[in-house]
Parts: structure tokens; C-alpha cells; sequence
């Protein structure tokens, strides 16, 4: 296993616990990761106080100073979470500290509140709302999935072989004459080999070819649409 000294630590360890830097002539970062991203983030710090002081460190709507934590860089016109992600916080704390216009500190909840009455926090998002053309009875519904149910049944149907065309003819002609019918053993229903919705055998069959699921999932559906009438 390979070892790297880190500098910042004071400690040997494997090279998998540093970044690549294709900067160093070995292409190993110098700090192990986790003294990396304190540095990082030690680094930041420092830049973001630097760019609150140069602006007074001051609330400039409230006037609050007590805890510079608290203080908040705000972009003026708005736009500041699109340039963060455009350029980042490096170069905005860059711009700042070399003078350029259009930023101001503000505490917390004056930036909350600013970017409320500005309606800041929309961006550039436009929020419409279309009322549907057409909506759906029960009815409708209930003849839409008939069609589709007796679709899938002549789909399984057709799939079926002659003994089984067979068989399923000899269980209607049974039904229409009275005579009680007996599921075979091992099978999913009388008809069917499996739910023809969802093709699972888990479920005992319900009714139409459909598993206790299916059928519960449906007749969920027709409620919500005649409620929605």
C-alpha cells in the first residue's frame, strides 16, 4: 500500500485518502481529504468576511451588526442564487473586494423579507393554470376501461391454445346451464392463467380476469373520477 505524508495533519496515510491534483509532481493533492475541505471551507470563510466588512458589516435596513453570522450579502436587483450557479462564490467575493457594484449587506430576516416583497424567491418561473377541456365521468371511464379489459381478454383468449379455447368453451356452456363449476387445482382462476393487468399469480383472482389488486386499484380509480365531476 502506498503512503503519502500529509502536511497539514502531520500524518502518514494510504494515498486513497487524498484528492488527485494534477498541479504537484506526483498528482497527489498535499492535504488528506478531510484537511482539504477544512481548508477549503476555512478559506471561504475568510474571503465572505472580507467582502461583508468591505460593505460595512451592517444590516442596511435594520442596522444590525451584533453577530456578523447573522449577515447575509445580498445582490441589490436580485439574480443572486443565478449568479452563484453560473460563476460561483469565489469570484462574487473576488468582484466584491475589487469594488464592483450592486451588492449590500442585510441580516437574515431583512434578506428573507426583501426577497418576498420583491418576489425574489419566484425567479423566473411563471405559474399558469389551464382548466381542463374535458373531464372524465365515471362513466366515460368505466367504458374506457371495458373496451380495455375485454381487449386484454381477447388478447389472452387468442394467445391460447385449441385445448385451452376448448376448455374455457366447455366452462360457458357449464355456466349458462347451471351447473356449479370447480377451479382445476394448481390453477389461478377458472379462465385464467394469471391476472391479465399485471400477469402476477400472488393475488387471488377477483373477477374479469383480474387479481384482488388490479380490481381494488380500479375501482379507486372510479371513485376519484366520479369525485372529480
Amino acid at each position: 500500500m502506498e503512503i503519502k505524508h500529509c502536511h497539514a495533519c502531520d500524518q502518514d496515510l494510504p494515498v486513497s485518502s487524498f484528492y488527485f491534483n494534477a498541479g504537484r509532481p506526483d498528482g497527489i493533492s498535499g492535504y488528506c481529504a478531510p484537511c482539504h475541505t477544512a481548508a477549503s471551507k476555512a478559506s471561504r470563510d475568510a474571503r465572505r468576511l472580507k467582502a461583508i466588512e468591505h460593505l460595512g458589516a451592517r444590516c442596511v435596513a435594520c442596522g444590525y451588526d451584533a453577530d456578523i453570522r447573522a449577515l447575509q450579502i445580498d445582490h441589490i436587483d436580485g439574480g443572486g442564487r443565478k449568479e452563484y450557479l453560473s460563476t460561483g462564490s469565489h469570484k462574487m467575493l473576488k468582484a466584491i473586494l475589487a469594488g464592483a457594484e450592486g451588492y449590500q449587506v442585510l441580516c437574515a430576516n431583512c434578506n428573507v423579507i426583501k426577497r418576498y416583497d420583491n418576489a425574489e424567491h419566484k425567479g423566473d418561473r411563471v405559474y399558469t393554470r389551464e382548466e381542463p377541456q374535458h373531464r372524465v365521468t365515471s362513466r366515460e371511464w368505466t367504458e374506457e376501461r371495458r373496451v380495455e379489459v375485454s381487449a386484454k381478454l381477447k388478447a389472452a383468449s387468442d394467445a391460447a391454445g385449441p385445448e385451452e379455447r376448448a376448455r374455457r368453451g366447455a366452462l360457458t356452456a357449464a355456466t349458462r346451464k347451471g351447473i356449479p363449476r370447480a377451479r382445476p387445482e394448481g390453477q389461478w382462476s377458472l379462465r385464467h392463467a394469471a391476472c391479465v393487468e399485471c400477469g402476477r399469480t400472488s393475488q387471488p383472482h377477483a373477477g374479469l380476469g383480474l387479481c384482488a389488486t388490479c380490481t381494488h386499484r380500479a375501482r379507486r380509480e372510479r371513485r376519484k373520477a366520479a369525485a372529480d365531476e
